[in-house]
């Protein structure tokens, strides 16, 4: 009986501070939207007005992030059920990591899919493709470039752990 109210209390502890990092996030949004409209509220329009709503914007898009990634992570955190943003966020996490999931480690892989990404970004196909490509190649370059990374690190631990046991 005690197990079970520990359980309750946990749970409820868990969900008041999933509110407040909510509440928090919420606050920054409209702290970015409030930066925006003071930014399309000036009388002449100019790179101080852009900029102000580049970085509502920023903090209105950034915040609304935070708060989906929190809030999700804290859901499945506490095993409560999966609704249908958990779903849509799964499926989209999935899409972004399809990539990672085909090249298993291998940079060799992810190598050759960016580098064919990055020539269909030169050749004149339909704007939607080429742009379309020219994402992929930013992004999984990037991810390339962290596998690389890793590749480089493990092999010089290898190489101090052969020193140690010689």
């Amino acid at each position: 009986m005690n197990a079970e109210l520990d359980d309750a209390d946990k749970l409820a502890e868990g969900r008041m501070q999933r509110k407040a990092l909510l509440f928090i996030w919420t606050v920054i949004g409209v702290v970015g939207l409030g930066v925006f409209l003071y930014g399309q509220a000036v009388l002449q329009p100019g790179v101080e007005s852009t900029e102000l709503q580049k970085w509502g914007i920023s903090l209105m898009s950034g915040s609304f992030f935070m708060a989906v990634l929190f809030n999700f992570i804290l859901r499945r955190a506490m095993h409560e059920d999966k609704n249908a943003g958990d779903h849509v966020l799964i499926l989209l996490f999935k899409i972004l990591f399809f990539p990672f999931v085909i090249a298993d480690g291998n940079p060799l892989i992810m190598g050759v899919m960016v580098g064919v990404a990055y020539w269909i970004t030169t050749l004149e196909f339909h704007p939607v493709l080429t742009v379309s490509a020219q994402v992929f190649t930013a992004l999984y370059g990037l991810g390339l470039i962290f596998m690389l990374w890793g590749c480089l690190l493990g092999w010089l631990m290898s190489l101090s752990e052969a020193d140690d046991g010689s």
